[in-house]
């Protein structure tokens, strides 16, 4: 329930956790975009189903702006662009209920070439070029860098890094959301996220 220097302690569903980040640390803030914010020039990390023709049509979109001219480096915990689907006969985790058609779940990623209509062809960082189509629908999710002294009480972080022996995850990211009508409903803990990190937190941060 404090933001002390570099320390938050984040309170979910199953308690407070604490976290602790450093300059190194990635701090990106989210909210929530429109279609015209798809534009050349912009990252984009589209998720969705493909079709019998392997076209993909997207049900959410996630757009960040280039580091250093490339996307490479930002979304999908690092990964660079292309298209990617779950591990077969990968296991959630007991307290993640995934959405109804996750099994069909495909995503693509690149940097935005053009937009005609619905359609969207982005270049992933191999140079292959891409179409998708991104309904009107879509769920737009802005992303930016932010500077830690723009860290706010109330919202809801994500933190993503190691897990010490105290419980305490130092952050090699931390992602910032406005709380929803329920709060920061996910909760935190739990080992981490998989692959993207030995532990992590999701909470809700205030001052004391």
């Amino acid at each position: 329930m404090q933001i002390n220097g570099s320390t938050l302690i984040l309170s979910g569903t199953t308690g407070d956790a604490t976290v602790t980040y450093a300059a190194t640390t990635s701090i990106t803030q989210t909210s929530t975009g429109t279609l015209a914010n798809i534009t050349p020039g912009m990252c984009i990390t589209a998720t969705g189903t493909k079709d019998a023709t392997g076209m993909l049509t997207a049900t959410s979109v996630l757009l960040s702006a280039p580091v250093s001219g490339s996307c490479a480096t930002a979304g999908l915990g690092g990964r660079g662009g292309g298209t990617f689907s779950p591990r077969p006969g990968a296991t959630p985790r007991p307290s993640f209920s995934p959405p109804a058609g996750a099994a069909g779940f495909t995503a693509a990623r690149g940097l935005v070439k053009s937009v005609t209509g619905t359609s969207v062809t982005l270049t992933a960082t191999t140079g292959v070029a891409t179409t998708i189509n991104v309904p009107t629908t879509v769920k737009v999710t802005t992303s930016a860098t932010i500077a830690p002294a723009a860290l706010q009480t109330g919202e809801c972080v994500t933190a993503i890094g190691p897990k010490n022996s105290a419980g305490t995850v130092a952050a090699r990211s931390l992602t910032i959301t406005a709380a929803g009508a329920n709060g920061c409903t996910l909760g935190f803990g739990g080992g981490g996220f998989g692959g993207f990190g030995g532990g992590g937190g999701l909470g809700s941060a205030s001052g004391a």
